[in-house]
């Protein structure tokens, strides 16, 4: 049964994603109307969030998706500041911080690629109007992010939006925009820093000791036994892969393996190479590229892409705007 639920959350995804995709572009509209939409709702996300970190708890915004927030709710995602207390992490309408953290790092790069590209001329009070607005969203993606306290969301978006900034930099030096960009960032961080500097350095400090680090230690050796196992076909799509196990293996690749086997696995990743292969080729832009190959960083640290509904969302509707 749970098999065949999962497949059905899989074929909806994919569904929902091509249809999006088809709809957008018989309306004449290209990759930069999907890229405003992950701007204009990773701002809404990131102000949801930032009230419920504030509060410490939901804000009431039920009929737009927001969980039931509760500090004291041992199953609220909360982060560890010193002293051992908990601080409740940034949700926005997602299950978890950390699928949200997945979307704030695709509004980034999204926002990013926006502001630097080139667009008709303005008249100099529109184009001061526009830098200011996308430096102030550019702000408030960030806010949201670190919020989140997701390492590996904060981890793939410097990554990756180092390597749109350095781009730039590389065309056109240091341009006005990119300076911009950089006032932004230098900004926010001495915004945010004085204000969470104790449950922001608190997340740089790994220990192997660490619960969250212990217990995706335990993930790896159970996904690799697993697989050793059932090698080819796996214990199928949403079957534990060992008695009692309450979550799925943090890993895209080792659970997708541990699923539907070495074969599943190599299907997935030979369908993944093609795409990205065939839109390097392309002469269009490549922005569909970097966000999915962000999602796919993402995936060695999490499983949402492939067993939450939202995740599976982010994952096909990247595929869907590469491939279209």
């Amino acid at each position: 049964m749970e098999t065949a639920y999962r497949i059905l959350l899989i074929v909806q995804a994919i569904l929902i994603s091509f249809g999006l995709t088809l709809i957008v572009r018989n309306y004449g509209c290209r990759t930069p109307i999907v890229l405003w939409g992950a701007v204009v709702l990773g701002f809404a996300e990131s102000l949801i969030g930032f009230l419920q970190v504030i509060f410490q708890g939901s804000i009431g915004w039920y009929l737009l998706g927001e969980p039931r927030l509760d500090i004291l709710n041992p199953e609220v995602a909360k982060t560890i500041v010193s002293g051992g207390g908990r601080f409740l992490r940034a949700y926005g309408t997602f299950v978890h911080p950390n699928v949200l953290g997945a979307f704030l790092t695709i509004s980034i790069l999204c926002v990013i690629y926006l502001f630097l590209t080139p667009h008709p001329t303005k008249s100099n009070f529109e184009r001061r109007l526009s830098l200011f607005v996308g430096c102030g969203v550019f702000f408030f993606l960030i806010m949201g992010l670190v919020l989140t306290f997701s390492r590996a969301a904060w981890l793939v978006s410097f990554l990756m939006s180092s390597f749109l900034l350095f781009s730039e930099w590389r065309k056109n030096r240091f341009s006005e925009k990119l300076k911009f960009l950089l006032v932004t960032l230098l900004t926010s961080i001495i915004f945010l820093i004085p204000i969470f500097y104790y449950v922001i350095f608190s997340k740089f400090h790994l220990s192997a000791s660490e619960p969250a680090i212990q217990f995706r230690m335990n993930d790896l050796k159970l996904g690799w036994q697993s697989i050793k196992e059932n090698p080819f076909f796996g214990v199928g799509l949403g079957q534990p892969i060992y008695s009692g196990q309450q979550q799925p293996i943090h890993n895209l690749y080792l659970l997708i393996a541990s699923e539907t086997g070495l074969i599943g696995l190599f299907l997935f990743l030979l369908f993944i190479f093609f795409i990205i292969r065939n839109s390097l080729r392309q002469p269009a832009d490549r922005i569909g590229v970097l966000l999915l190959i962000s999602l796919l960083l993402l995936g060695l640290f999490d499983h949402y892409l492939w067993t939450i509904p939202a995740g599976q969302l982010m994952l096909w509707i990247t595929i869907f705007s590469v491939v279209i």
